[in-house]
């Protein structure tokens, strides 16, 4: 279930934000000091569908910025068709649960990438701990 239109309010907030002027002292991308323009990153991460995101995605999760947090997940859906049961509105507690299930997916992804890479077939892919 896609979280909706998170794209389209991140996107709206970026362009209204800039419109009100920016420093490029602080960056771009998921590196900026800015949280708007990290979550503008991951807006274009997950628009592009870029699979080298995701671990920045997933640090993106556990942000005080909810547009931030939105955006990551939002993001992560679309890259990988999963939520893993994350919900950027939920009590922090309950944010932080499902952020290890992110770790603990992308752990296992990493794996069954290197076993394909070493020809053990491996067993990472985006159904792996499927919990949305």
């Amino acid at each position: 279930m896609r979280t909706g239109g998170a794209s389209a309010i991140v996107a709206w907030g970026a362009a209204i934000a800039a419109s009100a002027g920016c420093s490029h002292s602080e960056g771009t991308g998921f590196e900026s000091l800015s949280p708007r323009e990290r979550a503008v990153a991951a807006v274009r991460a997950g628009d592009a569908r870029d699979a080298s995101a995701i671990d920045d995605l997933i640090r993106m999760l556990d942000s005080d910025d909810p547009a931030e947090r939105f955006a990551a997940i939002d993001a992560l859906e679309s890259i990988t068709g999963e939520t893993l049961g994350y919900n950027p509105s939920a009590r922090a507690s309950e944010r932080d649960a499902a952020v290890v299930r992110w770790v603990d997916w992308r752990r296992a992804d990493a794996a069954g990438a290197s076993g394909q890479a070493s020809g053990d077939g491996g067993a990472g892919s985006a159904d792996a701990g499927s919990g949305s």
